[in-house]
């Protein structure tokens, strides 16, 4: 009986040990995530995109082994601790009360609107969606405001453009549209700024028609600041592929070949995503280390901190959530519990005073704010 036992420990241990490593197998491809452009390959995509499951799965065999008190908990802390600083880009500890929004700095606040709902607008002209946006904006002044996703009408209910020049003080705007329909229906980008615009630029990416960004220089303190707003390639996905999500996860497929089609064609979506942003991150590292003057950068980069997107920024530049954020920082609301996909960030020249994001459900995406404060060269 005693050898039975035996036997059947030793079994088990040993597929403990066959799971462990794999899941520290699984946490070092998400690590690889940041550092290797998925030009080269797309594996360590989708574990970047999972580093949070892995990253738990490997704590918990730490905690396994040591109550244990088995010397086998040290490849699982090894592992942790190699990718200990990719944990403060997903997951910022920080005690104590929330801090007030400091009086001095500068406030940005970077916004992906979702065309202000437009669409739900058109469809349901009782739920106005673009009027809770306004409240707040007006609740939540800043004195450099960027949009992604950016709608706007010459006139009517619509005319977002007007309504925001007259609710916020941020005044002196550079809008650029990639699309005008009739003539007075336009979608694009926007940054209004409370200082004097001195120049203003378009970088159109050379493998989208939608995704570009905008250069902005300002005034400030006698001067000129480089705002950089932009909008990198998304993975377009649709209802049916939500649905697919949700059906999964119900386990309710009965037909097989609809299941592998529709894996597919999320598989696809993802691949031609990714290739685009490598391209276009790429392009917008340059711009930043052409600048001279001051940069900040502020977007949506549809790519979470363990991608080669992210990497590019945070290589140069830092990253205000990293430096003054709190808890998950998740920005898209429909995606999984740890989506950051939406930054603010900023070289040197700046000082990191404060940040937040709003947890307002107004758009797909929760606004994100930070006061830098300028440190004159």
């Amino acid at each position: 009986m005693k050898t039975m036992l035996k036997v059947w420990l030793s079994t088990a241990y040993g597929i403990v040990k066959l799971l462990n490593i794999l899941t520290i197998f699984g946490l070092l491809l998400a690590y690889a995530a940041y550092y290797v452009s998925p030009v080269k390959t797309l594996i360590p995509v989708f574990f970047g995109l999972t580093y949070p499951f892995w990253l738990i799965l490997n704590v918990l065999f730490l905690i396994f082994w040591a109550f244990r008190k088995k010397a086998f908990l040290i490849f699982s802390l090894l592992a942790i601790l190699a990718g200990w600083n990719h944990i403060f880009s997903t997951f910022n500890i920080r005690f104590g009360e929330e801090q007030p929004t400091p009086e001095k700095g500068i406030h940005v606040t970077s916004y992906n609107v979702k065309l202000f709902d437009v669409y739900t607008y058109r469809n349901n002209p009782e739920i106005k969606t673009h009027n809770k946006i306004y409240r707040f904006l007006e609740n939540n002044p800043a004195d450099i405001i960027c949009f992604q996703e950016f709608y706007t009408e010459d006139e009517g209910e619509m005319a977002v453009l007007d309504t925001l020049l007259k609710l916020q003080p941020a005044k002196n705007y550079h809008v650029d549209f990639f699309q005008t329909l009739r003539k007075e229906h336009h979608w694009g980008i926007a940054t209004f700024s409370r200082f004097p615009v001195l120049n203003r630029q378009r970088h159109q990416f050379r493998n989208s028609t939608g995704n570009y960004c905008i250069l902005t220089d300002i005034l400030y303190q006698q001067d000129t600041l480089r705002i950089i707003n932009t909008h990198l390639e998304s993975w377009h996905f649709e209802h049916n592929d939500y649905k697919l999500f949700r059906v999964m996860k119900n386990q309710n497929i009965k037909e097989e070949d609809t299941l592998q089609q529709g894996l597919k064609n999320i598989y696809w979506k993802i691949e031609n995503a990714y290739l685009k942003r490598a391209v276009q991150i790429e392009e917008l590292k340059t711009l930043v280390q052409q600048s001279e003057h001051p940069v900040i950068v502020c977007g949506d980069f549809n790519d979470t901190p363990l991608s080669y997107t992210y990497h590019m920024m945070n290589s140069q530049l830092k990253d205000a959530f990293r430096e003054k954020g709190k808890g998950l920082g998740k920005t898209y609301r429909d995606g999984l519990p740890y989506f950051r996909i939406d930054y603010i960030f900023h070289d040197e020249a700046f000082e990191t005073a404060w940040f937040k994001t709003h947890h307002v459900p107004y758009s797909d995406h929760y606004p994100v704010s930070t006061v830098l404060n300028y440190q004159k060269k």
